[in-house]
């Protein structure tokens, strides 16, 4: 394990445009998730832009699975 590089040092550096953030803007219950609103992203400018297919496929995989109760 000697001289390997857990974080490379280049890939902490904030980009020179700025970070981009994911917002959840909250629905007419003002829940999050799938009752509430949709994401978006928002630019270091102000500016915002929807989602990418790689961004969609981030959401689709942190939403929870309905699963089956497992009766006694």
């Amino acid at each position: 394990m000697a001289g390997e590089v857990k974080c490379h040092k280049y890939s902490r550096r904030r980009p020179e445009d700025g970070w981009t953030f994911t917002v959840e803007k909250m629905g007419s219950r003002g829940k999050r998730g799938g009752g509430g609103g949709w994401k978006f992203v928002s630019m270091p400018d102000g500016s915002t832009r929807p989602l990418n297919e790689m961004e969609k496929m981030y959401v689709r995989r942190e939403t929870p699975r309905p699963r089956r109760r497992i009766l006694p």
